[in-house]
């Protein structure tokens, strides 16, 4: 019998061996890079008052990355990410 292979998506971005990240995607910090963000989808400093979700938004793609599991929590559209000015 046939193994059936999964066809669900890796959930996870991946660190290279320079410890920067990589996404699903294909984008990396030097490219579009990756932005802390809050619960309204803004691109926020990361501190404790600013930033209270622990994601951050890829900015090619539009994956929110939990910060300390690189888990993939969810996918917005990039249009939806307000930048700081």
């Amino acid at each position: 019998m046939k193994a059936v292979e999964s066809t669900q998506a890796p959930s996870k971005i991946t660190e290279n061996s320079y410890g920067g990240w990589e996404c699903l995607c294909g984008n990396e910090a030097t490219a579009y890079g990756f932005y802390p963000i809050n619960d309204q989808n803004e691109e926020v400093e990361p501190t404790p008052d600013e930033w209270t979700t622990n994601l951050y938004a890829c900015f090619q793609c539009g994956r929110l990355i939990d910060v300390d599991s690189l888990e993939i929590v969810r996918q917005i559209p990039v249009s939806e990410i307000r930048k700081a000015s």
